[in-house]
């Protein structure tokens, strides 16, 4: 969940900056579409709405760790905003986790019981 959609976003109007960091960093397209590369863009609801749109449902997004949201949050928002996002996959393929990186600082999501956390790690 959420993958294929962050994948769009990246070869979509929204990703121009990330595709461009990207060239800079000599990673191809096919080294792009091979790793599942993604983009979640800067909206608070941008993978939200995305998700929506195919049938997820909100509560299905939240254990899955990719909304925030909480007693004091009235809206859960999407929780990877402006980042570069590489699944992190399983031996079977099967997308357990995703890193997000922001061009200045990293953040790796992974699940833990049922939801994600969160490490800072350095630049990419």
């Amino acid at each position: 969940m959420g993958g294929g959609a962050f994948q769009r976003q990246l070869k979509g109007a929204q990703g121009g900056d990330a595709r461009d960091y990207l060239a800079r960093r000599e990673i191809s397209p096919a080294a792009q579409t091979h790793f599942r590369i993604g983009y979640a863009p800067p909206d608070r609801h941008g993978l939200r709405d995305a998700l929506a749109a195919k049938g997820v449902g909100v509560e299905a997004m939240i254990e899955a760790g990719l909304l925030i949201n909480g007693e004091d949050i009235a809206v859960p928002y999407d929780r990877f905003r402006h980042r570069l996002m590489f699944p992190i996959h399983d031996r079977g393929g099967a997308v357990i986790a995703f890193g997000g990186g922001r061009w200045k600082k990293t953040c790796i999501a992974r699940r833990k019981t049922g939801v994600l956390t969160n490490a800072l790690l350095p630049s990419i």
